[in-house]
């Protein structure tokens, strides 16, 4: 979800980024593939974002089914 959010600030400028990410596979730890992108995932800061993302879906989610009336 953090990289999500780090898509959605970055956008198509990202994507190189993270293809690259991925085609690195598990050939480094992940603080090393991450922090080529720029990203610390030891700083509570990088799954503060994550957890950001995933407010936001729940709080879509509430309003969504306040919504919804049973029939």
């Amino acid at each position: 979800m953090a990289l999500l959010r780090r898509y959605d600030a970055e956008g198509a400028a990202f994507v190189p980024k993270y293809l690259a990410l991925l085609e690195a596979g598990g050939t480094e730890p992940p603080p090393v593939l991450l922090g080529r992108m720029g990203l610390d995932i030891n700083d509570p800061a990088f799954w503060q974002q994550g957890l950001v993302v995933l407010e936001e879906l729940v709080g879509e989610a509430e309003s969504l089914a306040a919504q919804v009336r049973p029939g």
